[in-house]
């Protein structure tokens, strides 16, 4: 099973925040790693979504099969707690150069890029969770090589829930949304020794 993370440069040493404080599940496919990059957005938003940006992109985890970066979200939309992002990929082969539709990653629990957001990240405690709804990501490399080299344009990630078993995410009704117009991020990330 997947586990939803928060950087390490918040916390001190790598953290993980389940999908609830009591849980924390592992499909052994997240040997740990570390990491540093850059990140930067611009743009106007979705109407009625509050548009974000990503600071202090960073390498998180890199595995055989899958790699994963976090984030700053900037400007905090929930409390004075930091909201985090996390964008992950999952799969046996290379991703190829190119440009990938978001939409079709419709539901956490089996997504291949996955980006979500968690608001008034606090240990293992998450107030809400957003996960893609809309929007592209151009890769220029492979990121299961442990580099993110990518852009976002016109994402949109709406309010979820993520059922902490299945991880599922089910968006909530009349919940609040984000909006990335475009981003930058770059970043590397190393296999744990």
């Amino acid at each position: 099973m997947r586990l939803l993370i928060v950087p390490a440069v918040l916390l001190a040493g790598i953290a993980t925040f389940a999908c609830t404080p009591t849980e924390e599940e592992d499909d052994g496919r997240r040997p740990g790693g570390e990491g540093e990059g850059e990140g930067e957005g611009e743009g106007e938003g979705e109407a009625d979504c509050t548009v974000i940006a990503f600071e202090d992109v960073a390498g998180e985890e890199l595995g055989e099969d899958f790699a994963s970066f976090t984030a700053i979200v900037a400007p905090n939309v929930g409390g004075s707690t930091p909201d985090l992002a996390s964008i992950e990929f999952y799969k046996g082969t290379a991703f190829s150069p190119g440009s990938f539709d978001l939409t079709a990653e419709g539901n956490y629990a089996g997504c291949e890029i996955c980006l979500r957001v968690g608001q008034d990240v606090e240990g293992a405690a998450v107030a809400k969770f957003y996960y893609q709804s809309q929007g592209t990501i151009g890769l220029s490399s492979d990121p299961l090589t442990g580099t993110l080299s990518a852009t976002l344009t016109g994402v949109k990630l709406v309010e979820v829930t993520i059922a902490a078993e299945s991880f599922t995410s089910t968006p909530v009704v009349g919940g609040a949304c984000l909006s990335v117009p475009s981003a930058t991020l770059e970043a590397t990330a190393t296999a744990a020794p």
